[in-house]
């Protein structure tokens, strides 16, 4: 019987500007399961680094979360203190993100970074936990792990520091791992290695994972099911390899022909652009560079439809019998 380890029930997270209220993440539903890769997908400003950092609770003024329950492991983390929250965040919550130098210290070694993750939260003494993170980086494949581990941050390459911070993430054995955008500053060599590295721990150790990408290229690689998301809403959830086969949602239909584009070395572009969330258009947030757009489009929000198993999409042409794809 699978586990739900996160449960993200109908999230709002909005900033208050002075040029107005930003729907960011806006009524957004989803789960993960324990041993299961979620990927989600979508655009730079659809909202998925504010999705990440309401769930670690890292979101900060003028971003607040409005409404929506964050379930992991059975407890609403909505209703958690910021200590309680940062108990869980990198002890059952392992993070990685897209620039390790915006979080490794410039000022401290790599093999103390490590270590020091054991030491917080795990109580163990600072000779134990230096031996114990010479041993995650050899875990995370770094080539001469003693010698990394007396370096510091700016004296290894960007896929080496990338290394280093999946071994802080993955230190205490977390039950979730989070993955904003982690591999998109890497070079295609390197990022294949992360995410076949990725994977390994994820199969080894039955975690949950979180994979948060604009590639759609590179989800088959690592996830088991896909989220794509648009303008703060999520639009289309499924099985992988159901999804990119068989895209149901317009968007989604346009990320893929994007993809197609620019493995044929054509300029990858989908019409339109991304509307602005402190005023977006009424009805689907699509509707403005959907191709198929007809009247309930512009005027009323698509709930979710299930026209195959294990399948569901937010657009009204499978929600009316008069039109279809």
């Amino acid at each position: 019987m699978s586990e739900t380890i996160l449960q993200v029930e109908d999230l709002k997270a909005y900033y208050f500007t002075p040029n107005g209220v930003v729907k960011a993440v806006d009524g957004v539903s989803f789960s993960v399961e324990r041993g299961r890769c979620l990927a989600i997908v979508g655009e730079s400003g659809c909202g998925k680094s504010t999705l990440v950092s309401s769930i670690l609770g890292l979101l900060t003024p003028p971003g607040r979360i409005v409404d929506g329950k964050i379930i992991f492991e059975g407890q609403d983390l909505l209703t958690k203190s910021q200590v309680e929250i940062r108990q869980i965040r990198g002890r059952k919550i392992g993070m990685v993100f897209q620039d390790p130098m915006t979080f490794l210290n410039p000022l401290m070694t790599s093999g103390f970074q490590v270590a020091e993750t054991l030491i917080e939260h795990l109580n163990m003494p600072l000779a134990e936990a230096m031996g114990k993170s010479v041993g995650l980086l050899t875990d995370v494949q770094v080539p001469d792990p003693n010698r990394v581990s007396r370096s510091y941050p700016h004296e290894l390459s960007g896929g080496m520091r990338q290394r280093v911070l999946i071994a802080i993430s993955l230190s205490c054995n977390p039950t979730l791992l989070i993955a904003d955008e982690p591999t998109s500053a890497l070079d295609v060599t390197i990022q294949s290695q992360i995410l076949d590295l990725i994977t390994s721990f994820k199969e080894k150790y039955k975690m949950a994972i979180i994979f948060i990408t604009h590639e759609l290229a590179i989800v088959p690689r690592i996830a088991d099911e896909v989220a794509v998301m648009y303008a703060g809403k999520i639009v289309e959830t499924g099985p992988v390899a159901e999804v990119m086969q068989n895209p149901l949602h317009p968007y989604t239909q346009a990320l893929k022909n994007s993809y197609a584009r620019a493995r044929k070395q054509i300029l990858p572009s989908i019409k339109g652009s991304v509307p602005n969330l402190a005023n977006p258009p009424p009805g689907c947030r699509f509707h403005p560079r959907c191709p198929y757009v007809f009247k309930p489009c512009t005027t009323l929000e698509p709930g979710p439809s299930t026209p195959h198993p294990d399948r569901t999409v937010y657009c009204h042409l499978y929600g009316s019998e008069d039109v279809k794809l």
